[in-house]
């Protein structure tokens, strides 16, 4: 049976720079940058050959928060100077140290990478490709 739910499920990785820091991440799914992509979109008129034509746009910084947003559910191991900070400004001062915010990206391809070469594996070895489509039967 096929676990198409699987880009769910969120993964708990350990940092390797930081004893205690452990950052939940949840693998990206096609879709999710698909419509994260389709989120960021506008509309933008630029000049060729003196007319102006709209064009798509994509702004790459809210692209990169969303998509990082979107990866990064939990966190362990990280304080705020002793403060206690909302869940915005956390996600922010994560997102602005570069280890931490490449280690979440990282861990977001490698996870969504594996988890589709599971699927395709799944789909070669599923009754239906070994014997061909219900419809195909005759």
């Amino acid at each position: 049976m096929l676990n198409l739910e699987r880009f769910n499920e969120e993964i708990w990785f350990d940092w390797p720079d930081a004893e205690g820091v452990r950052l939940k991440i949840k693998p990206c799914s096609r879709k999710d940058l698909l419509d994260l992509r389709s989120k960021v979109k506008r509309k933008m008129g630029i000049s060729i050959e003196g007319r102006t034509e709209i064009v798509d746009d994509y702004n790459e910084a809210d692209f990169l928060w969303g998509m990082f947003t979107l990866c990064l559910q939990k966190w362990e191991g990280i304080n705020f100077g002793g403060k206690n900070p909302t869940k915005e400004s956390m996600l922010t001062a994560i997102f602005n140290h570069d280890g931490l915010r490449e280690f979440v990206f990282q861990k977001a391809r490698e996870s969504s990478t594996m988890l589709e070469n599971k699927l395709e594996e799944e789909l070669k070895n599923s009754d239906s490709s070994q014997n061909g489509s219900p419809n195909s039967q005759g």
